[in-house]
């Protein structure tokens, strides 16, 4: 006689064979790998790292660029040709040089700065340009994958605000925001963190085909519907909530003509119908902040000064000036203070690591402690002078215009591009009036989008490699 099969135990049998079925897949693709498959595949393994920590933990960040490194350096071998007439390899190289001749330089010149060393906001965009390198190589291994990176990099922003969020009073915290008395930071400065929302908000805006449309499991296609609706709804709250005005001006001129011109290519009646939920979405929400508020008392001290200044009194004292005055205020005599000192070394500065010293100098101006002149093109003026910032600039013309070689192309989806070039741009525009490379993370940031534009310039090399 035949025994009777229990559902629960043909459930179990069911979910064994499964799992057998599984792990058999899985070995056969293990060994059918070759010793250069698995290189590779730690230097993408060590990318989605990189990308996941670039607003969360730098350390870790740090340990995904050396699982990125070491797999690069063993293939250089074969790729050492191609690579010495990279032009971005070799600007970061002579960058490199000239960083260290200008350091010794100053040491020996100034006699009462000998802390001037290898460090500073140009050191940092030299190791930013070598990044930029090493994360375009493996972004070009990781086509085809794009759309994780993306939802890795968001998810990254998000694990850093609930690592930050203060849970025992997390409600004060949010009347906090809401009425303006604080400012959300959340492990960075409130500017920097108003750039890291703009961006992030960016990739939402952008990205939104890529995100929704791509997962054939259902559960999986709602959970990445649900994450993308939320990591939308934060990133907004985070520009509004950080005050920053260069953030918002950052957003503004790049989100607003972004969306424009995605509308303009878009004709699917599926997602204008999501872009009209998501500004029922987005207009419900305005009631749950301050943002009026904010807005008029952020921009109304700024206006407030700017008609001051023509007077023949000059800046008014930070003694005397309203508290609500006195960040601007500041922010201008530290730019006075920059061209004062800067036009007496125009053309090559004071070398690396100057800026916190010269600041110090003039400590008694300033009611905070200042590390930096806040301003991206004041800060590579005063340490690598004119000839620094002719280098950014070249390794600027370098990137984009790699990146129109591959809008071109057709080899990789226009969103991506647009959303590196946006994200590229709010860090430019912010930089104008705040220092995005002060936290190592801007460097990050930016050595990833730039890493984007400039992926194209490896495909050759793939396809040879391939054969």
């Amino acid at each position: 006689m035949i025994p009777m099969t229990t559902p629960i135990a043909l459930f179990k049998f069911k979910a064994w064979t499964l799992m057998h079925d599984s792990i058999q897949r899985a070995l056969s693709s293990i060994n059918r790998k070759s010793a250069g498959d698995w290189i590779e595949f730690v230097g993408l393994v060590g990318l989605f790292i990189f990308t996941f920590n670039i607003f969360n933990k730098s350390s870790m960040a740090l340990k995904g660029i050396m699982l990125m490194v070491i797999p690069l350096l063993i293939l250089s071998k074969s790729f050492a040709k191609e690579w010495t007439r990279d032009h971005l390899l070799w600007f970061s190289i002579i960058f490199l040089l000239f960083l260290t001749i200008s350091s010794i330089w100053n040491v020996v010149e100034f006699e009462n700065h000998q802390a001037f060393t290898l460090q500073g906001t140009v050191t940092h965009l030299m190791g930013g340009f070598f990044l930029t390198f090493l994360v375009a190589f493996w972004l070009n291994r990781a086509r085809g994958k794009w759309d994780w990176l993306m939802l890795v990099l968001l998810a990254g922003f998000l694990a850093q605000i609930l690592r930050k969020m203060e849970w025992a009073n997390c409600l004060e915290m949010a009347c906090q925001f809401w009425s303006g008395s604080r400012r959300a930071t959340f492990g960075s400065s409130a500017t920097q963190f108003g750039l890291w929302s703009s961006v992030s908000f960016l990739c939402c805006i952008l990205l939104y085909r890529e995100f929704l449309g791509s997962a054939a499991n259902r559960i999986l296609s709602w959970t990445r519907n649900a994450f993308w609706l939320t990591m939308t709804i934060v990133s907004f709250f985070g520009i509004v909530f950080s005050q920053s005005r260069s953030a918002w001006l950052a957003a503004v001129s790049v989100t607003l003509p972004m969306i424009a011109y995605s509308q303009l290519c878009n004709q699917s009646y599926k997602y204008k119908l999501l872009w009209v939920i998501a500004f029922m979405v987005f207009s419900a929400s305005l009631f749950l902040t301050n943002l009026s508020d904010i807005v008029v008392n952020r921009i109304s001290s700024s206006v407030e000064l700017l008609r001051n200044l023509p007077s023949d009194s000059g800046l008014p004292s930070s003694e005397t000036a309203p508290s609500h005055m006195i960040s601007i205020l500041e922010r201008f005599q530290i730019y006075q203070l920059f061209w004062e000192t800067w036009k007496q070394h125009p053309f090559l500065g004071y070398g690396p690591g100057s800026s916190m010293t010269l600041l110090e100098v003039d400590t008694n101006m300033f009611r905070e402690h200042y590390r930096d002149f806040h301003s991206l093109p004041f800060e590579i003026l005063i340490q690598t002078g004119i000839l620094g910032l002719v280098i950014f600039s070249a390794f600027l013309t370098i990137v984009f215009k790699q990146l129109s070689y591959s809008v071109h192309s057709g080899g990789v989806g226009l969103p991506y591009l647009f959303f590196a070039l946006g994200g590229c741009l709010m860090i430019l525009i912010y930089g104008f009036f705040s220092n995005p490379f002060s936290n190592i993370r801007g460097i990050y940031l930016f050595s990833f989008l730039c890493g984007i534009c400039y992926e194209s310039k490896f495909s050759k090399i793939s396809v040879a490699n391939m054969a």
